[in-house]
């Protein structure tokens, strides 16, 4: 099993905090950023970290730099493209998703290697994706990859149709259109931590997923994981068991069915969650309740998150390999470009892999069985 443990650089920290003030609005297209002192002496860290910090925003043509002028704001799909033969490819995704920043590290090294350049755009809005789609159509976009947000159709894509652009979709599909897609297969990921878990001795184990299911598509493919793997090994788990958290618009959520879970007389004692958030809530609720980890409790996470790599308690969890996510799109994207001849749409599923931290061990001797 792969217990590599990929921690974020002080330069990805520091180009992950200007590509949010970029995206909020703080620094305008146009806009000047400040220079490599002012954010050296803001983050704490050497002039060499914040050139490499600007490295990073420039290959994603968020920023431009200008010799003797500084370091200036651009619209990733406006920016100038320094050989103007390079054909372009354009990717639209919700840009508040945090593990983007992984997928389009991935997507953009794969696009070079093989000729063309990656420019980006949000579709967190319907005018958000007109605009965009405007930006890439004139720039004679050769093909783009689009994260669907809720209530995505078709429609909001039609001029990219229309003008015959090949289409990926990436982690959830349009509900009413055949196009290739990639994603992490969700469905594995909580198959094999939860095997993880039994091969540790485990057989009282709980399943922690999210309540918002329609918005959230790999939600039922995680649980389905669980539970086939729970079927599998021979465990009957309580209804209880099975627990749907609420996630509210600010990110918060309710703690009050962790904590009766574990103040259970016969409490499970491992839980594999739906996401690191989860995961790592869960070990907070059980610190309270003087619950040692990993000693008396186990926990599993899902995304391999920054989150789950600096807890206190380090957290196992699912890798979903976000990067080659990003490759395997590119791919799929050229090819439908470079095909001669229309080619049957595909689905690729990438394998999540497990890391093992110090949140799991086996279950203590006197838990027993149910």
């Amino acid at each position: 099993m792969n217990t590599k443990v990929e921690i974020m650089s002080l330069a990805d920290r520091a180009a992950s905090s200007l590509r949010d003030e970029i995206r909020s609005g703080k620094y305008a297209v146009g806009q000047k950023i400040d220079d490599e002192h002012a954010l050296a002496d803001k983050f704490g860290i050497s002039r060499g970290t914040v050139r490499q910090a600007l490295e990073l925003l420039r290959k994603e043509r968020l920023v431009v730099r200008q010799q003797g002028r500084g370091t200036f704001v651009t619209n990733p799909a406006e920016a100038p493209v320094a050989d103007t033969k390079t054909a372009l490819l354009g990717i639209m995704a919700y840009e508040k998703e945090y593990y983007f920043r992984k997928i389009i590290q991935g997507a953009s090294s794969r696009a070079t290697n093989r000729g063309y350049m990656l420019v980006t755009g949000s579709n967190s809005t319907p005018a958000e994706i007109g605009r965009y789609t405007d930006v890439f159509l004139k720039n004679s976009i050769r093909g783009v990859a689009v994260t669907p947000v809720l209530h995505d159709s078709q429609h909001n894509y039609e001029p990219l149709i229309k003008a015959n652009i090949p289409m990926v979709l990436l982690d959830r599909m349009l509900p009413d259109r055949q196009e290739d897609f990639v994603s992490v297969d969700d469905y594995q990921g909580t198959y094999m931590a939860t095997r993880y878990l039994v091969g540790l001795g485990h057989t009282k184990i709980a399943y922690i997923g999210t309540d918002t299911k329609d918005d959230i598509p790999c939600q039922p493919r995680r649980y389905h994981g669980f539970v086939d793997a729970c079927n599998q090994s021979g465990l009957n788990l309580p209804e209880e068991w099975r627990l749907e958290i609420h996630i509210d618009e600010h990110g918060q959520i309710s703690e009050e069915s962790l904590y009766n879970i574990l103040r259970q007389k016969q409490r499970p004692t491992a839980f594999v969650t739906f996401c690191d958030l989860f995961a790592v809530r869960i070990i907070d609720v059980a610190k309270k309740l003087n619950i040692k980890v990993p000693e008396e409790l186990s926990v599993v996470g899902f995304d391999d998150s920054a989150l789950c790599q600096n807890y206190d308690i380090p957290v196992t969890s699912i890798h979903p390999q976000y990067e080659e996510i990003g490759r395997v799109l590119i791919d799929l994207l050229i090819d439908g470009i470079e095909s001669s001849e229309p080619r049957p749409k595909r689905s690729v599923l990438i394998a999540p892999q497990l890391v093992i931290r110090k949140s799991t061990a086996p279950p203590p001797q006197s838990s027993g069985n149910i």
